[in-house]
Parts: C-alpha cells; sequence; structure tokens
C-alpha cells in the first residue's frame, strides 16, 4: 500500500534520489517503493532539518543544484571513503549528511552565499 503520509519535501528528495541514482546506472528504486522501506520514517523524521538548510540557498533552481551536488558528495564519501555499495536505501539512510556534505567540501560557503556562485559555474 502507498504511503500517503508525505508531504511535498519528502516526495521532491526521494525523486531527488531516485533519479541521481538511475543516472550514475547503479541500484535505483522508484520513490513509491522507496516510501515502502522500512527506512522511509527515519527519511521523513531527517528531512526537514535538510530541507531547512535547502531553502536558505535560494530559490527551487538552487536546491535542486545544491541537493545534487550534496548528492554526488555523498555517493563520493560512501563509495570511496567508506567503501560501501551505494543503494537508493543507502543513500535514503544517509539523507540527514547532505548539509554536511556541501560544509566540507566548501567550509562557509553556504552560510557566507557563495555556495550559490560555486552552483553558477556547474
Amino acid at each position: 500500500m502507498l504511503n500517503t503520509d508525505i508531504n511535498n519535501d519528502d516526495h521532491h528528495l526521494l525523486v531527488m534520489v531516485s533519479e541521481y541514482m538511475r543516472r550514475r546506472g547503479v541500484d535505483f528504486m522508484s520513490p513509491n517503493v522507496l516510501m515502502q522501506d522500512s527506512g522511509f520514517g527515519a527519511f521523513k523524521r531527517k528531512v526537514p532539518s535538510v530541507m531547512e538548510f535547502m531553502h536558505k540557498l535560494g530559490g527551487k533552481h538552487e536546491q535542486n543544484m545544491a541537493i545534487t551536488m550534496a548528492l554526488d558528495l555523498l555517493y563520493h564519501d560512501l563509495t570511496m571513503n567508506l567503501n560501501r555499495a551505494a543503494t537508493s536505501k543507502l543513500m535514503m539512510a544517509h539523507i540527514h549528511r547532505l548539509p554536511a556534505m556541501l560544509n566540507r567540501a566548501f567550509p562557509g560557503y553556504a552560510q557566507s552565499g557563495m555556495l550559490k556562485l560555486i552552483m553558477k559555474g556547474k
């Protein structure tokens, strides 16, 4: 049964994870399948703080660029630094790390508003 207790931010982030993994050509699941996963409840609890950070970066376009950049950094961290096979479920479980991934890669840039300059160059 489809989980109908989902808000726009939850759904948007699930779609972004699913699409990111599909584009990489690795294990990916549709947002509807991810909503049925046992880890979805924990994911939903993590989304508000992630999106609070992302909303401060600008409009929807800037947020999407930042989320994609953070997903790329997270994927790299999981596969290269932690030696884990990144799956949609694992990315969903580590979604709370997106702000930290950006802050680690670009210290102080988000807080100063300079992250937007980097995203424009992408």
